[in-house]
């Protein structure tokens, strides 16, 4: 009786997508064809790919392998091929902490420093929600890493308690716990040490005993040793300059951010978790679904390591990562019943998913947004006199800039970048339009000589503050050699020296290779005359009120800015 009413649903079910095109349904029976020719680009044998799955309805209906596993032992990928997915594991390690907070073990409540007393005492209580929603203020490890002035393509060899370490070296938080989302994989490294601490097992152990051998996640596992021997693994490549392919090693141990490996497969048997809950039940599930809430009552689309996001009009929930050449996309579509998996070795799998996507579920056709009704007509005029110019993010260390072009006020990142049109609304606030959808707000105002630029948008995630500034660089070297000296950091136990050759201002920093900053060299961009980017972070130089050079900060988007006195 029971198989007479399955096949009488699958009956229903294939007329029904028959009469209205579900994707997966006998109505699309060219959705392999299509997917094979999207795909058609990474079927060399002397290259990396793409392993990808798609799950329709519960049921895996494509899986292949395109591309080289390891291009020198001419190994292919296939849905069985083990792949590092970077931070698209931190779902894990937050289904790890959901299981514990399910059975009673711990809270979200919980202080960090109850448990990780090495911590040190911010004077604001971190607790394991702030950790999991990345609204702790705890700092990103890998920048910290590379303002150490280690290798800044991460292929020297870094543990766990490396990195356990240098975050309980830092004497600063990005912000006040609660108060803004930032994205830390710092956080995620504690929240690992307080897991293993709870459980009385290592991470590798506990996900492995309670969620992967459950379901049948033969493949996966937390990597703790990356020299361990994986049968199938999965090389990771990048291009040289002259179009050719080399390894790109992984030589660090670094969990529960990231270090998971495992397969499209496997994947696909956790995401039918979502469906049967054959782990962790009903609470479990809603645990992994909460998205993280801010002190001032705004809610952000990060939950449980797992996003809220939207593509072409449609819901997602999804996490993707990204380290060395490898590539993990894992996107979710709720309303339509329907999951996407790409995972890649190179640079070249990045948007591989949404290619994929567009072949397996139909464009909608949207109606496109009327643009918001003007309260108040643009006084360019006035906006230019008072406005234009180049606007600091201390937050996220860059700038945007607000300029006006064909008699339409702009937003961008600078000359040659495309910019979103600010339409007024009042005459000082402006809807941020880009591609003819509002996304965001602009309010622009004086605080005495200064002029300010706040963007705010539905969420939290994307505000920022900005003061105008002078973007003017230096120009000659008696501009720079004021910041000849050394410069300590605490926090990072490193030492920044800057010394002049001949006209050259160079920097060393710690056991690095010195780079030259002025005249800019590779990768070095003079923001103003005391604040220049060196590829992977902004060096500001700090000031006394007497305009003498006493210190500098170097930060990126995710580390605020970690403070060097100057002791020379």
């Amino acid at each position: 009786m029971v198989v007479l009413i399955r096949v009488h649903l699958r009956i229903a079910s294939l007329i029904l997508g028959t009469l209205f095109g579900n994707p997966g349904s006998s109505a699309d029976t060219g959705l392999e064809q299509r997917l094979n020719e999207t795909l058609s680009r990474f079927t060399a044998q002397d290259a990396p790919g793409v392993a990808v799955g798609v799950v329709l309805h519960g049921e895996l209906v494509y899986a292949k392998g395109f591309g080289m596993a390891n291009i020198e032992q001419g190994s292919p990928i296939t849905p069985k091929s083990p792949f590092y997915i970077a931070s698209a594991s931190k779902q894990f390690t937050a289904a790890c902490a959901a299981l514990l907070v399910e059975r009673g073990q711990l809270r979200l409540s919980d202080d960090v420093r109850t448990h990780l007393p090495e911590l040190p005492d911010y004077g604001h209580k971190i607790t394991v929600d702030h950790l999991i929603h990345h609204t702790s203020g705890v700092r990103e490890w890998s920048s910290l890493i590379l303002f150490r002035g280690e290798d800044p393509r991460y292929e020297q060899h870094i543990s766990q308690d490396d990195v356990f370490r240098l975050l309980c070296r830092q004497n600063q938080l990005n912000s006040d716990p609660g108060s803004e989302y930032r994205y830390s994989s710092g956080g995620y490294v504690l929240l690992t040490a307080i897991l293993e601490r709870v459980s009385g097992r290592s991470l590798r152990e506990f996900s492995r005993e309670e969620i992967f051998e459950p379901l049948g996640m033969d493949q996966t596992r937390f990597e703790d040793n990356y020299a361990e021997l994986l049968p199938g693994r999965v090389d990771s490549y990048r291009r040289t300059s002259n179009g050719q392919y080399e390894r790109f090693l992984k030589h660090f141990d670094v969990y529960g951010d990231g270090g998971l490996v495992t397969t499209v497969g496997d994947m696909a048997k956790w995401d039918a978790n979502f469906r049967s809950q054959r782990i962790g039940g009903n609470r479990f599930l809603k645990l992994m679904g909460s998205k993280g809430r801010l002190i001032d009552g705004r809610e952000i689309p990060y939950a449980f390591g797992l996003e809220s996001k939207s593509y072409r009009g449609r819901s997602t929930i999804e996490h993707n990562g990204g380290m060395l050449g490898y590539r993990a996309d894992y996107i979710r579509f709720p309303d339509d019943d329907c999951s996407v998996i790409v995972l890649g070795n190179s640079s070249e799998a990045a948007g591989v998913v949404y290619q994929v996507i567009d072949q397996v579920l139909p464009i909608p056709h949207e109606k496109p947004m009327a643009l918001p009704d003007a309260t108040a007509k643009t006084d360019l005029v006035a906006v230019e006199t008072e406005f234009l110019g180049h606007y600091w993010i201390a937050s996220s260390n860059m700038y945007r800039r607000l300029t006006i072009a064909d008699g339409r006020l702009l937003l961008d990142w600078g000359p040659q970048t495309d910019g979103d049109q600010l339409v007024a609304v009042s005459p000082d606030r402006f809807r941020v339009i880009r591609n003819g959808v509002p996304i965001g707000l602009v309010t622009l105002r004086k605080r005495g000589a200064e002029a300010l630029l706040e963007y705010s948008s539905s969420s939290s995630v994307g505000d920022f503050r900005a003061v105008r500034y002078d973007p003017t660089p230096p120009e000659a070297t008696k501009e720079v050699e004021q910041f000849v000296g050394e410069y300590y950091s605490e926090e990072l136990d490193v030492t920044y020296e800057l010394f002049l050759n001949g006209d050259a201002l160079i920097l060393k920093m710690g056991e690095a290779i010195p780079r030259q900053l002025f005249p800019p060299g590779e990768s070095v961009v003079w923001n103003s005359k005391d604040m220049v980017f060196v590829k992977f972070g902004e060096i500001i130089f700090r000031r006394n009120s007497s305009g003498d050079v006493v210190g500098l900060a170097i930060g990126d988007s995710r580390v605020r800015g970690v403070n060097f006195v100057r002791t020379r």
